[in-house]
């Protein structure tokens, strides 16, 4: 099991799926992508309605990010249409 062409399609090795093409010696690996959550103790919350809360820096101003958040999705509404 030395070289990519040695393993069988879709053997695992070290929790890594293997795709191994044999008769080109072509291999991918599959990697595990990990992501941290936000600290939500280190921000603020700020809602903007029954459905919607983000998230900003502890000093930021919550007025602005209102602001910030709905020139976006009007943005976003005025390419949709």
């Amino acid at each position: 099991m030395g070289r990519p062409g040695d393993r069988a399609k879709g053997d695992k090795v070290n929790g890594v799926n293997y795709c191994v093409i044999l008769e080109n010696q072509v291999m991918s690996e599959k990697k595990v992508i990990s992501m941290e959550s936000p600290n939500l103790n280190k921000l603020q919350a700020v809602v903007i309605d029954h459905k919607t809360t983000i998230y900003i820096a502890l000093n930021a101003d919550p007025v602005k990010a209102k602001e910030r958040y709905f020139e976006r999705a009007n943005k976003k509404s005025i390419l949709t249409e």
